[in-house]
């Protein structure tokens, strides 16, 4: 059995006192949306990618919307 791992997300957003509404940007995105409380911000990350190639593609798309959005690389 192979097990796929996702190397590769994009945050969009930081936050400090109350978290952002992922459901709401994961409807515009069409991508799964995830929020991740490192103190004190909460942070929203979208997108679950193989490769950094398809990670880059979806930044493109998604800057036109959050112009701040980049590239991570979240740890296990």
């Amino acid at each position: 059995m192979q097990t796929l791992l996702f190397a590769f997300s994009i945050q969009i957003g930081t936050r400090r006192s109350q978290p952002p509404d992922t459901k709401t940007n994961e409807h515009q995105l069409g991508l799964d949306g995830t929020i991740v409380f490192n103190t004190p911000n909460y942070k929203v990350w979208v997108g679950n990618f193989r490769t950094k190639i398809e990670a880059k593609r979806n930044l493109i798309d998604i800057r036109r919307k959050y112009e701040d959005a980049y590239l991570i690389k979240p740890q296990k």
